[in-house]
Order: C-alpha cells, then structure tokens, then sequence
C-alpha cells in the first residue's frame, strides 16, 4: 500500500466516568491507545481494544479531514449561524439550504435538550461509551491543532468544543432531514390567521404545484439516489455471496461519505463508510457479509389535520374537546452588516401530534377553521448506533435482519450477501405504525386526502384520539412499525432496489400486508427499471462475478437512451 502513515494516539481527554460499564475494559483511560494508520488516497485504518477509544480514534481522524465542516455544523446544531455569519446568508439543513435565521429558529424550536439526553440515555453502553469517545476525540484533535487548522476556520470565534448534548442534535439533525428538518420554512411560517382575515380560500389544490413544492424539499423525486444489487447462491460463481453497493449521497456537507476500517480486536473487523460524525460504519463488509443502504419510500411522518375551535384558532378539537395549541417565543442573534447583534424573535405553536406547519401551495393552510401538525417517527431516534455495531460482526444476512430489528436505521433500505450465499432486501427502516385501514378510517377532508396520490403525504384526522399511531407490542418501539410487519427478502438468485418501494425488489418476490406506509407498487424511477432488465441479463449470460457486476456498473448503461438510441 501507497504512503503508510501510522501513529497511536493516547487517550488523555477520554471521560473517566467508565466505572460500572460492563462494556468497557478495567484499564485507565489516560493508559489506553488508539492506533491510526493512512494508507493509499488517506485511508484511515482505525484499531483500538475497546469501543469508547476507537470512537476517540474515528473522532480524531474524521477531524484532520474534516474539522472545518464539523466546526460548522457545531454552529448549525447551536443554532448560531446568524450570530456568526449573518441572518441572510444561507446554510445547509440536512439536505436543504435555508437562511441561517431559518436553520437557528427550526434549532431552537425543534431541538429539546432533555428529552435527547432522556431518549440517549435509554440507549445501549456500547452507544454510549462510542459517544462519550467522539465527543473526547474531536476535543482532543482541536487541543492538539489550535494553532494549525486549514485556512478556512482558523483562529474564527466559533470553532469551539464539542460536548454530547451537540453530538445528539448532530444525529437528530441528520435523522429528521426526510422528515420536519426538510419542511423547517413550513413548520416556522405556521403562524394564526388575523382575524380581520377570516378564512382562507379553499379552491383546489393545483396538485402539480404541490408535487414541485414537495420535490424542492426533497420530499418528492429525490435527486439524491443510490442502487444496490446482492446476489446469491443460485447467481454466483463461486456459490457465495456478492453485492454491488451504488450510494449517491452529496460530495459536499455532513452528508458525505468518510471511509474507514475500524478494528477491535476480538470483537469487530469492519471497513466501509459512513456519513456526518457517525463513529461506527454505516455501508460495509467484514470477511462474513456485506451490506449497502438505498433511501427508502417509505414515510417518516404523518400530517394531522386540526379541527379548530370556532373564534379561537388556537385551540383545536379532540374527541370533541377543546385543546390549546402551546407557543414559544424564540429568540436568536442576528449578526448584523455592522457586526452589532441583535435579538430577533419567533412564536413557535405545536400540539399534541406536533408542530403546526403551513405549506400553501400544497392547500395545507392554517384557517380559522383548519391547521395540520406534524408528527415525526425520527424525532429522538438514538438506535442506530446500536444497529451498526451489531451490523459490524454479524456473520450472516440474518444476523443483520436482528441488528435492524431495533428500528434504527431512520430513512433506509438494507441490500445485503454473506459468505453462504444469501442475498437479502429489507426495509426495516423507521416508520409510524399506520396501515392501510388505520388511514382509511382516519381520512381527513377530500382535500387534505388527495394529497396521499401524486403527492404523497399521508393526513389523517387530528380530531380523534383513537387516530394516533398504533402500539403494537410487538414493536421494539411504540409506536412505530414493527419489524415482523415490514418487507424482507431473503433469497438465493438476486435482489435489487435503486429507491423505489419494496414491491420490484425481485419480480418473483410475492408480498403482502405491506402497509402503503412502507411503500407502494409503483415504478418511478428510470434506475429500477434498468435493474430489473440488466440483472436478469446479467445473470442469464452465467454464473455472476465480481469482474462482471463491476463492467455492467462502469458500462454507463441508460435506459432512456437504451429506449430511444435505436430508432433515432
């Protein structure tokens, strides 16, 4: 390998608050190392004897990378961005840019430092032992680099430390962007109608309008996309397994991918990437199996639609009786031209399904007789550290079916092989508990209702109770759709998914009692349609191998050009 670097880094600044964690070892932390070594294009290869010093390791290596962009998103989950930068100029909200007065308003309202830490703390030792050893790593690297950081955050005021109550908004803001984070200028322009207004128009919805409002939040026709084949035994040269993982995420922002091979010795082996300050690999491999993620279709919140007390649209209907909406002054500091800062304030109203949100050109407007809240299934999700280290040394697809039974993986679907030859899809992603009857029996105005086709939001009637997500038993959180419920293929010829619903996964994959929650049978994506024609090509031309899925990955095959290059 090209360019060796190695060097151990010991562990000073590691919290010493271990005793009494079964997972972590009796040695004191200042004695523990970690062991970081580059290889070809910057590589880090990342060995240390227990989970809390490879997080330290992973931390500390992300940073010489990456310490700007983290600094960055220090401020963001801070809700400093206009202190700093100024209101008007824009930064990134997980797959969003807003105005900085944007992100630091949705941060102040969204953000709930209790309920994080509460939700956390119910979280494995492992978790959070890998946390407490990110925080100390980053730490550790701006203690070693203060006076040598690249150009771009040097010597700036807001490179500051990072403790764990930011490293939760960090994987909360990362975790909510399919959901609120992405309808953050919704929820904030959710303010009540002036009563010299009186009701809004109600005509109908111009549901193209709607579809492009929902495609420039990122909730519609993502342009972000990512294909993953597994094939198995029945496909193979060599009877095991074999996956080709195809992420499309940004090169740019938290959201980039990081490579890195982490090592425990005894307990894991890992390589792969992940994305933002993840200190566990997300996409990867060990020497038994093998695993990528594509975005998921299925739905991460639902709409409720609020029946308001008449003369006071501030107060809503359930089961007949009335319920005040809460509010919130926020305040943030705006930076201004003249570096003077001052305070801007905003009124945030949320209910019992959650914040109110107004999005009027998908007719979701707050009237004095109508309003619609939000209800995000990611909100305080703090699993999916736990599903990625159980991933880490798995040694089979099901094990990894296991791992992705806490329901933490937030947004994704799961493709997967192993060593035995098996090949399998899942979506055990997070996802609220609402079937198809459930939706049905709480639909909304017609309306409020249209919007489930073409759009693809899912509203039901915020006035009943009995409308609330289902908590079924059987869900390793209340909630949310258990995985006994949710689709898996598990097959010996091949599987696929390039980001529509779990129906195509393979044309001989039979399903039933999907909730449309999860995904739908519609086919709307040029790249589903090319894999589901070049793996049964790939396939029927003989047993698949790696040389091979590689050339049909680098063959740059379009199916549009594949439907219109002959006849033009």
């Amino acid at each position: 390998m090209k360019h060796r670097q190695a060097f151990s880094l010991t562990t000073l600044a590691v919290a010493a608050a271990l005793a009494g964690c079964a997972s972590t070892p009796t040695t004191p932390p200042e004695m523990r190392t970690v062991s970081i070594q580059r290889t070809a294009y910057g590589v880090p290869h990342i060995s240390a004897p227990d989970l809390e010093t490879l997080a330290y390791g992973v931390a500390y290596a992300h940073a010489e990378d990456n310490v700007c962009m983290t600094a960055q998103q220090l401020v963001t989950v801070r809700g400093e961005r206009s202190r700093h930068f100024g209101g008007a100029p824009t930064g990134l909200l997980g797959r969003r840019m807003f105005p900085n007065e944007w992100v630091d308003f949705f941060i102040a309202g969204h953000m709930d430092d209790a309920a994080l830490a509460a939700s956390w703390g119910r979280a494995s030792a492992d978790t959070q032992a890998m946390v407490r050893g990110y925080v100390a790593g980053y730490n550790r690297y701006l203690q070693d680099k203060a006076a040598d950081l690249p150009p771009a955050c040097k010597g700036q005021p807001w490179v500051q430390p990072m403790t764990t109550a930011h490293y939760y908004r960090l994987t909360e803001v990362a975790n909510v962007q399919a959901g609120i984070g992405a309808l953050a200028d919704a929820m904030l322009a959710a303010q009540p109608p002036k009563p010299t207004t009186g009701q809004a128009p109600t005509g109908a919805v111009q549901m193209a309008d709607a579809v492009q409002a929902l495609r420039e939040a990122g909730l519609v026709d993502s342009p972000l996309g990512s294909n993953a084949w597994a094939f198995g035994t029945a496909s193979t040269a060599n009877g095991s397994g074999l996956l080709l993982g195809n992420p499309h995420f940004p090169w740019a922002g938290v959201n980039r991918f990081w490579q890195m091979h982490l090592t425990v010795p005894g307990r894991m082996d890992v390589m792969g990437a992940a994305t933002g300050h993840s200190p566990v690999v997300q996409i990867g491999f060990n020497k038994d199996v093998a695993w990528s993620h594509t975005v998921s279709s299925g739905k991460r919140f639902t709409l409720h639609e609020l029946k308001l007390v008449p003369g006071d649209p501030t107060s809503y209907l359930v089961d007949g009786q009335p319920e005040k909406m809460r509010s919130r002054t926020l305040q943030i500091a705006v930076r201004g031209g003249d570096g003077h800062l001052t305070n801007k304030p905003l009124t945030l109203w949320s209910t019992r399904w959650g914040p109110v949100v107004v999005m009027p050109r998908v007719g979701l407007n707050w009237t004095t007789t109508l309003a619609y809240a939000l209800q995000d299934a990611n909100s305080g999700n703090s699993r999916s550290i736990d599903t990625w280290l159980a991933s880490a040394s798995a040694t089979s697809t099901m094990d990894l079916r296991k791992a992705m039974g806490n329901l933490g993986l937030p947004w994704v679907n799961t493709v997967a092989a192993d060593r035995q030859g098996t090949a399998m899809y899942a979506d055990l992603s997070v996802v609220p508990d609402v079937d198809e009857s459930h939706i049905a029996r709480c639909a909304p105005s017609p309306q409020a209702a249209a919007l489930r086709g073409p759009a693809g939001l899912i509203v039901l009637d915020g006035s009943r109770s009995d409308c609330a997500w289902k908590r079924d038993p059987a869900s390793a959180v209340p909630g949310l759709m258990p995985a006994g419920r949710m689709p898996v293929a598990i097959r010996s010829d091949w599987v696929q998914n390039s980001n529509d619903g779990f129906f195509y996964t393979n044309p001989q994959q039979s399903w039933s009692g999907i909730s449309p929650m999860v995904g739908d049978d519609i086919v709307r994506r040029p790249r589903t349609r090319s894999s589901l024609i070049e793996l049964p090509e790939l396939v029927a031309r003989g047993p698949v191998t790696p040389a091979a899925v590689q050339a049909q990955l680098f063959s740059n095959r379009n199916l549009m050009a594949r439907a219109v290059l002959p006849d033009l």
